[in-house]
């Protein structure tokens, strides 16, 4: 077999046009590419549009919801959502009068307002959207009553002292004051025959082992001692509430008349329920006063009673301000003047109340309270003894 052979020179030729082909090629493959690469740019750019198309259309639903959301609940100029606010209390006699009440919505307290005797007055509450309660009160005569209908106060109509002779009356109130009162979220009524039931052992739950912290949650007593005279077992039954802010006592007076009432709970303080002169014959009735703020710096620190002259210039030095007039005006006995002061030395004074049952000092002072020793009542005939109790934020 006869191979052909090329001359060199001809060979190089070729080499030559092989060459231009092979560029040609790579300039061709070269062109692929960037075709390609052009297509995948291309590509890249229409996703990176439909991406952009896609955050702008999620950007659009997001405001649409917004503004659906803005509709839908109430901006910060519109009354907030009460339904975790009391708005309304009642009381019944008989179990003929609770059966509306309950169908009705409102909720019972599961213990009688005079226990004791028959057991079978209830307060009831109910919750919902409409204006909520603040405060609460209760008249044990006409004074009171006019007072606190002056103030706007609402009146349940049904007396808690029937059949003994007694009117005493439950009030309540949901109008505004310039003392910006929080709402009540929850109310409870504890009772007691012993010391062993006292004090906060059932404010929540009736199982609740540290009182100091329910009172630090916000518990508060509204009533003193509600004391049934009728009642031989001497039961005393003491109303407590929960606000949804925690509050402190900004203000403390006493008053020696009914004049002025009216305008103390216009003007949002609450009344103890104890006279400071009661049992004493022709004395004038003297009631205690505190008015609440939920700012602490505004607190008062530390209060304090003195029935002697000795204690007068210990509290002047240790810069107490006095409060007029004495508890015990016109009773002849010891004159009584409580003391308060607003430093930062102790935490701020979250409630006050008084008790007159002396077994209950033990319970209350294992809850956290400071219970002052001197007698509102010293000196005087009634021989009835009254002791000043407060609650003070526990420390952290």
């Amino acid at each position: 077999m006869r191979i052909r052979t090329f001359p060199q020179e001809d060979r190089t030729e070729t080499d030559s046009v092989e060459q231009v082909i092979d560029s040609r090629c790579v300039f061709k493959d070269r062109v692929r590419v960037t075709s390609t690469s052009s297509l995948q740019i291309q590509q890249i750019r229409s996703s990176s549009l439909q991406i952009q198309q896609i955050r702008s259309s999620s950007l659009q639903i997001q405001q649409i919801r917004t503004s659906s959301l803005q509709i839908q609940q109430p901006s910060n100029s519109q009354e907030p959502n009460m339904s975790n606010f009391i708005t309304e209390l009642q009381v019944s006699l008989t179990e003929e009068e609770a059966i509306p009440l309950q169908n009705s919505g409102y909720i019972k307290i599961p213990h009688a307002l005079n226990q004791g005797t028959k057991g079978n007055i209830y307060l009831w509450y109910k919750k919902g959207s409409g204006t909520p309660v603040t405060r609460v009160q209760f008249s044990f005569d006409g004074n009171t009553s006019k007072g606190l209908n002056d103030a706007g106060f609402i009146k349940i109509d049904k007396n808690l002292g029937v059949g003994t002779g007694n009117e005493i009356y439950v009030w309540y109130s949901n109008e505004s004051t310039e003392a910006k009162l929080p709402a009540i979220t929850d109310i409870k009524i504890t009772s007691a025959k012993d010391a062993d039931d006292a004090a906060f052992k059932l404010t929540s739950g009736w199982d609740a082992p540290d009182a100091a912290y329910k009172m630090a949650s916000g518990w508060e007593p509204v009533s003193s001692e509600l004391y049934w005279w009728w009642c031989l077992s001497k039961t005393w039954i003491l109303l407590w509430v929960k606000k949804e802010e925690k509050t402190y006592v900004k203000k403390i007076i006493a008053t020696n008349h009914f004049d002025n009432d009216h305008q103390l709970f216009k003007d949002g303080y609450t009344r103890l329920d104890q006279n400071t002169n009661r049992g004493a014959k022709e004395a004038k009735p003297v009631f205690i006063w505190c008015l609440s703020t939920t700012d602490p710096a505004e607190a008062i620190r530390d209060l304090s009673v003195s029935t002697n002259d000795d204690q007068v210039h210990n509290l002047q030095a240790q810069h107490f301000q006095e409060v007029i007039p004495d508890l015990n005006e016109g009773t002849g006995g010891d004159k009584v003047h409580l003391w308060y002061k607003k430093d930062d030395s102790k935490t701020p004074i979250m409630s006050v109340t008084s008790i007159c049952n002396l077994e209950n000092v033990g319970p209350f002072v294992s809850a956290g309270a400071i219970v002052i020793e001197e007698n509102l009542n010293s000196g005087n005939e009634s021989g009835e003894k009254m002791l000043l109790v407060f609650y003070p934020e526990p420390a952290n």
